[in-house]
């Protein structure tokens, strides 16, 4: 059996993917579903009835791995769910949200029982990394909403429970590992050190680029970012790896000697930045599949990538089976694949052409794309169109610049390190503003509510993909890839012309407050009704998914002032104007009972609230109640819940 390790990692990966694809809910179906292929298989293909066992029984571990996982510890940590518990152990991550506050994970045991994570909003203190602590106080599931997806983010990282209100934190000394503490501190030092001899943008990416810290990276740049197509490079991962080995490689090669030692070396300049990074599943991907290359070369066997990746999945995913629902896992293997498989593959049918060089950066750009595509399509509110073009060129300079921080920190931050820092800083920001350039574009990215199509141009690329490299055809593989984007891009704009007489509104209810967006072709209001900006980041993913190009204006019922620098800092598309009924705001002013109208609707200020009028409907909307055509509904009932109504033409 060639490839067993392929095999049997990536077969109990899919399995896990099917357990976690709706947390177990199918166990039983999925399971004897398996069982009944695996039979049907093995009885009709005699001659791989070896693969078919292999493959069936691994399916079936991966499967019964995540039902184990739930029942052990899932279950049992979610039955403390509304208990006050004492929860001893070390504190894995801090952070500083204002206020005196601070938001810590610590990792222990609850009520000396069941070990588990979980995090609280602690009064802030003299924390330090791996510190051990004893808290006190109630702990609640985690569980999505309208603000942020909570549950969906910190399950797959094991972490199912958080304060509810500000525990009893008791510093107990001490530290569960000192090598830990050295490497965070280290990183927040590196961070200091790159903020303080930079710009704010350029200083804040390459401070994610280097240490996985956005914090500091304003909602709008990131936006940005990710819609030219290149938010992958400010998200730690295998890519940055590469390069910090590679670097570090050059040099221990060239000082020392013993194969022994320089393997020895190198995995440990690996495992301190894979500590660096916080242990982030992609960089842990890399780490793993960087590992066995360099053992493979010290024992002198030859590397696989498929063997690789069977083995990642399988050593990252048995202690956590959830992890399978983790997007940088998930989009890490995935580009590994594409890189290590699919784009060698592409590579070999123009072996000696001149400029291969730029060919094969050409490949790997659009490969990964490709094979990413569904995962990017299922789990962003936005596909980057103009990604391969963006990634050209902002690869390369990105990797000097890394190259140039690592140089700037390692030298201690004297003039030399200033000086290396400010110029990474001017590389980082020539991408940020090429980038903003290209995001501008109306055809940058598509939204990923158009999903069918995606997915039908991925079937697309995926044929094209294999008869490029079965003819050996590399033009083939160049007129496809234009394709595949002309026809995202055409479709798209054919689907969202077909419902341009829909006016469309959507209404996100909270606690004595909502805000709603109105919108049609493309175009946008939207209504801020005592929310101060609360639902700032919702309204972001929904205009993404759904293609607002523009916001027309945006209507603060109250704290214009506030309200407004929130929506500044936050949303891409800006609003072209702002409107509020308080005369003391500085913008503008808009009084009761008077309209504004976009395409076929208009939007109305009350004393109360706004109603919205479209194709003879009305929509009224106060901070407690919602009313459609006289039907009304009591928002608390719907709290947390995105509400949508469509009004369209006779």
């Amino acid at each position: 059996m060639t490839r067993k390790f392929a095999w049997w990692g990536l077969s109990y990966l899919l399995g896990l993917v099917l357990f976690a694809a709706d947390w177990g809910e199918s166990f039983v179906i999925f399971s004897l579903a398996a069982v009944v292929a695996g039979v049907l298989l093995f009885v009709t293909f005699g001659k791989y009835r070896v693969y078919v066992l292999s493959v069936t029984l691994c399916l079936l571990l991966g499967l019964l791995s995540g039902k184990l996982y739930t029942m052990w510890v899932y279950e049992t940590v979610m039955s403390y769910d509304g208990q006050t518990v004492v929860l001893d152990g070390y504190i894995t991550d801090f952070s500083y949200t204002g206020s005196d506050v601070c938001r810590i994970t610590v990792k222990g045991s609850i009520n000396g029982e069941q070990k588990t994570s979980v995090t609280y909003f602690a009064q802030n203190d003299n924390f330090d990394y791996y510190q051990y602590v004893r808290v006190t106080g109630k702990v609640s599931a985690i569980s999505d909403n309208l603000k942020f997806d909570a549950e969906s983010y910190n399950r797959p990282r094991g972490v199912f429970l958080q304060g509810d209100s500000t525990p009893q934190v008791e510093i107990l000394g001490g530290c569960h590992s000192n090598f830990m503490r050295l490497v965070l501190n280290f990183r927040d030092y590196a961070s200091q050190l790159i903020r303080d001899n930079t710009g704010e943008k350029e200083g804040a990416f390459l401070t994610a680029m280097l240490c996985g810290d956005k914090t500091d990276m304003d909602d709008v740049t990131k936006t940005m970012l990710y819609r030219s197509g290149i938010g992958h490079l400010f998200a730690v991962s295998g890519t940055h790896l590469a390069v910090i080995a590679m670097f570090f490689g050059f040099i221990i090669n060239r000082l020392v000697s013993s194969k022994r030692l320089r393997f020895l070396l190198i995995e440990g300049a690996i495992l301190i930045f894979i500590a660096f990074a916080g242990f982030a599943p992609s960089v842990v991907r890399s780490g793993i599949m960087m590992s066995a290359v360099q053992c493979s070369s010290l024992f002198g066997r030859k590397a696989d990538t498929m063997n690789s990746l069977g083995i990642c999945s399988a050593a990252m995913c048995v202690l956590n089976p959830y992890l399978v629902r983790n997007v940088s896992f998930s989009m890490s293997l995935a580009a590994a694949f594409a890189i290590g498989v699919v784009a060698p593959a592409l590579n070999r049918t123009f072996s000696g052409r001149r400029f291969a060089w730029l060919l094969r950066s050409f490949v790997s750009v659009t490969v990964v794309i490709f094979v990413t595509l569904p995962l990017a399509a299922a789990y962003f509110t936005e596909v980057s169109v103009i990604s391969p073009v963006t990634n050209l060129f902002a690869i390369p300079l990105c990797t000097v610049s890394l190259v140039m921080v690592m140089i700037g920190v390692l030298t201690g931050g004297g003039v030399i390190s200033a000086v290396i820092l400010k110029a990474a800083g001017v590389i980082s920001g020539v991408v940020i503003r090429l980038a903003e350039i290209l995001s501008g574009l109306s055809f940058a990215a598509v939204p990923t509510c158009w999903f069918w199509i995606i997915m039908i141009c991925f079937v697309f690329a995926t044929a094209g993909i294999i008869y490029s490299v079965k003819s050996g055809k590399f033009r083939v593989y160049v007129v496809m890839t234009g394709l595949v984007y002309c026809g995202i891009y055409a479709a798209v704009i054919f689907a969202s012309y077909a419902s341009k007489d829909v006016v469309h509104a959507a209404v996100f209810p909270g606690k004595g407050s909502c805000t709603a967006v109105i919108y049609q072709d493309g175009d946008a209001f939207v209504i801020d009704l005592k929310s101060k900006g609360e639902y700032v980041a919702t309204v972001q993913n929904f205009g993404a998914y759904y293609g607002i190009e523009r916001i027309a204006a945006a209507f603060i019922y109250s704290g214009a002032d506030y309200t407004q620098s929130v929506y500044d800092a936050s949303l891409l598309p800006k609003p072209e104007a702002y409107y509020s009924q308080s005369e003391t705001a500085q913008s503008g002013l808009i009084p009761l009972e008077t309209s504004a109208s976009l395409h076929s609707f208009t939007v109305t200020a009350t004393e109360e609230g706004y109603i919205l009028s479209a194709y003879g409907n009305s929509l009224e909307l106060y901070d407690d109640t919602l009313k459609i055509n006289g039907r009304e509904y009591d928002l608390s009932h719907y709290e947390s819940q995105m509400m949508i109504f469509s009004f369209g033409a006779e």
